[in-house]
């Protein structure tokens, strides 16, 4: 099964969890977005992609 995205993303970040869910979010401020999931989790890592 698959997808057709008719629009690429060009910004926007993936969260995994558990061990195969994850899920897109574009926040309008990724910093606080992560500080506030950092506030919320703090052993969370923050990956850099490509």
């Amino acid at each position: 099964m698959g997808f057709t995205v008719l629009k690429p993303y060009r910004r926007g970040m993936v969260l995994r969890y558990n061990v195969v869910d994850h899920v897109f979010v574009d926040p309008e401020n990724a910093i606080e977005f992560i500080n506030e999931l950092k506030h919320i989790t703090p052993n969370i890592d923050v990956v850099q992609g490509k």
